[in-house]
Order: structure tokens, then sequence, then C-alpha cells
């Protein structure tokens, strides 16, 4: 197992890190997800749920709104 290589800059994470056998394996804490595109950031889950929410209200908005006008 790599000891210590979470002890050197976190092992690149944003915020949680755990040493395993192949290196450093990044986590987040609750109420966060692990960004998939580097594995090493995290994101918002309730901020992205929020903002996926406000966009499909903007597309529901948008479809009334083309069918009034059709």
């Amino acid at each position: 197992m790599n000891i210590g290589t979470c002890e050197v800059q976190n092992g690149g994470c944003e915020d949680v890190c755990v040493d395993t056998v192949h290196g450093p394996r990044c986590s987040c804490s609750p109420g966060l997800l692990l960004n998939e595109t580097d594995m090493r950031t995290c994101i918002g889950k309730y901020l992205t749920a929020l903002a996926m929410l406000a966009s499909c209200r903007l597309v529901v908005f948008s479809n009334q709104h083309h069918v009034i006008e059709g």
C-alpha cells in the first residue's frame, strides 16, 4: 500500500483522499459528487440537481411559448 501519498498535497484531491494499493483515491464529503471528468474535484449534487430542474422548466416554458405562438 502506498502509505503517505495522501499526505502530500492531499493526493491531488480537492476533498477526501484515501490511500489505496494503487495510489490515492479521491472522494467527496456528503452533499458533493466526485467530478467524473477529472476524478479529483467535487461538485455540489444539490446545485447540479437544481440546475437540471431549472433547465427542464426552461424547456417546458419554451415549448409552451412555442405552442401558444403556433
